[in-house]
């Protein structure tokens, strides 16, 4: 054994690249994992491609990981079963992986030997030993041994199994719902009516596909009532005792959520008392009302101050809270300004080739002076939009802000007899009114936006 598995990893170490993945997996123990990428490189290379080495290689990597698998099942005590079942579900993980593929014959020594079947009803076999073997006392040890035997029986039908399935399952239901009688009942004598309630649910439950526990069901309605009734009252008399102090719209609120409290809660059993009838009162009283005056920003008035304590009324004498937002608009284009300036240039025209006295001979320049003038032609405009946001009756807020948006552009033209170096150019940009407009309003609407956060903050703490 020692012998074959030096040879595998030379075999393995001398593949080809294109394989390596599948290959490092394996030297890494990740034995389903090569099994999976040398079956993708196979897939993916295709049937018409593939050469002898990848054969070989495909071979290599299966050869191994079913050696490995069977040597572990050797080496692992007869009552290892839970060892002894992930070699065998390994097993199955590699026939449904590559046992009908187009290359699964080049592998034959592995499929030839393996059949899903067979290998499901090996899985089912352990986990049957694995089930017998434990001696269940306890809910907890029975549920655990059902769960075994459910384990093998989704696997295949051996022998008794789904007999000894049953029979667990029917024993831990058994005595789960005992416990749990026991618990309920305890809770019950402390006056813990929510976990007593709990503990009878639970009995009920576990219990129901073998019928009806005892009287749990009845007992879980009766201490559900219980608790439901107290937590109701407790909030039902915070919100009375609220009640007599409160004199503000948020005060109001609090009021009407600890109805709503005892009202949900109580919810199962019908209404209690006349906690919707008050909840109803009290939200309705920490309401507060706003009008919002007409102006440029109404429409986002009415959007941002949105709320579930916040009611929009048509008049002011019927407001709470007034509110107007408003805008006011303007647009300067200021007129060209023209500048002209009077330059000179002196330009390399030709090289002459002049003759010293001495017969030596030497380059010399000749210039052209170039007289020309720069005209400098400056445009800008600026689009301002001034904000005002006024709060006024329960609450006092005034802020106000002036956005303001400008573009600028100069063109430098040249004129006269110019040097071929000097271009007509144009610096910076001049938007459009509606472009600059559109990009003031934005962020005049942001400012309004920070406004509105700010007044319904303060409406919040009414």
């Amino acid at each position: 054994m020692r012998l074959f598995i030096a040879s595998l990893f030379i075999l393995l170490l001398s593949s080809c690249s294109m394989a390596r993945t599948a290959e490092d997996a394996f030297k890494e123990g990740r034995y389903l994992e090569s099994v999976e990428l040398i079956a993708q490189y196979m897939e993916e290379t295709g049937q018409s491609k593939l050469t002898g080495d990848d054969i070989i290689r495909f071979q290599t990597i299966i050869q191994g990981a079913m050696s490995h698998y069977e040597n572990d099942l050797l080496a692992a005590d007869r009552t290892d079963y839970a060892r002894r079942i992930d070699d065998y579900k390994a097993l199955l993980t590699m026939k449904n992986r590559i046992g009908s593929k187009f290359y699964s014959q080049q592998v034959y020594f592995f499929n030839n030997k393996y059949e899903v079947l067979q290998l499901r009803q090996l899985i089912a076999e352990e986990y049957y030993l694995y089930g017998k073997s434990l001696k269940p006392q306890t809910s907890k040890e029975y549920y655990q041994q059902a769960s075994i035997y459910k384990s093998g029986l989704e696997q295949y039908k051996y022998k008794d199994i789904e007999t000894l399935y049953n029979a667990s399952n029917k024993k831990y239901m058994e005595l789960a719902a005992s416990e749990f009688y026991t618990l309920g009942q305890q809770f019950a004598k402390d006056g813990s009516y929510k976990e007593a309630s709990e503990q009878f649910k639970k009995a009920s439950d576990v219990y129901k596909p073998l019928g009806k526990y005892k009287d749990s069901q009845t007992l879980y309605v009766e201490y559900d009532r219980k608790y439901r009734t107290a937590e109701a009252k407790g909030f039902y008399q915070q919100a009375q005792a609220l009640a007599k102090t409160a004199r503000t719209h948020k005060q109001y609120r609090e009021v009407a959520d600890l109805y709503k409290q005892a009202i949900d809660i109580y919810k199962p059993y019908g209404q209690y008392l006349d906690a919707t009838t008050l909840q109803k009162q009290y939200a309705d009283k920490g309401i507060v009302k706003i009008f919002v005056e007409s102006s440029y920003y109404t429409t986002l008035v009415r959007t941002k101050l949105v709320a579930t304590y916040v009611k929009f009324v048509d008049s002011s004498a019927a407001a709470d809270v007034i509110v107007k937002a408003d805008a006011t608009e303007s647009y300067k284009q200021t007129p060209p300004r023209t500048s002209v300036n009077a330059m000179s240039e002196n330009v390399v025209e030709k090289v002459m080739t002049l003759t010293n006295p001495d017969g030596s001979q030497y380059k010399q320049n000749v210039y052209k002076t170039y007289y020309f003038n720069q005209r400098i032609t400056e445009s800008q405009n600026q689009y301002t939009v001034k904000t005002t946001v006024r709060a006024y009756g329960a609450i006092s807020y005034s802020n106000s802000n002036t956005v303001t948006r400008s573009s600028k552009q100069t063109e430098y033209k040249y004129e006269g007899d110019v040097p071929t170096n000097y271009r007509n150019s144009t610096s910076g940009e001049l938007l459009t009114r509606s472009k600059l407009s559109n990009l003031a309003l934005e962020e005049a609407k942001n400012t309004v936006y920070s406004d509105l956060n700010t007044i319904i903050q303060l409406v919040k703490e009414l």
